[in-house]
């Protein structure tokens, strides 16, 4: 496993629950102190591509990346920038080349900045300073989920606003990392 420094991980047990929002809320607080860069990752599996909306992407072999530019739509990446992030990726891959994938990303990443990222998958690969699960219940076709919460440094309840206050209340940069 890969430590990435200045580096949050949001995931959580399944979709509406909030996971896009308590992203928001840690870009917007951690972009007054340092360079934030957003990235959301979708895990695309046979038969759920229709789950993933549509976006215009940069086609590379096994994956996809699309850096987005726009602030004034609905879409996640967007709400990223409005949020105060200075740059904001949506990426597309399958578990075997999200390596690959973020690797290719990351050498896009100025070094020293701070990334906000919403995924589940890519904590498989890299140990971030933080690592945040939304607790929606157990969803069907979720899986790794007790390693997921093993790993988490902290969890908190689906569509819960004062907890999500409570803990980005506390998420602080010291001395070169993210922690709570």
């Amino acid at each position: 496993m890969i430590l990435y420094d200045k580096m949050i991980i949001i995931g959580g047990t399944g979709r509406n629950i909030g996971k896009t929002h308590l992203a928001e809320m840690a870009v917007e607080k951690l972009s007054k102190l340092a360079e934030v860069i957003a990235v959301k990752i979708s895990n695309v599996n046979p038969g759920n591509k229709d789950l993933h909306g549509t976006h215009e992407f940069v086609v590379e072999d096994n994956f996809l990346i699309y850096e987005e530019n726009d602030r004034w739509g609905n879409k996640d990446s967007m709400r990223f920038l409005r949020a105060g992030a200075t740059r904001s990726f949506f990426m597309v891959t399958d578990d075997a080349h999200l390596p690959e994938a973020f690797k290719y990303l990351k050498d896009k990443i100025k070094p020293g900045c701070v990334v906000v990222c919403e995924s589940n998958s890519l904590r498989q690969w890299i140990r971030p300073d933080l690592f945040i699960m939304v607790d929606g219940g157990k969803q069907k076709g979720k899986k790794n989920l007790s390693q997921l919460f093993e790993w988490a440094d902290a969890v908190v309840p689906a569509l819960n606003q004062k907890a999500f206050d409570n803990l980005v209340s506390k998420i602080k940069i010291h001395k070169g990392k993210i922690v709570l």
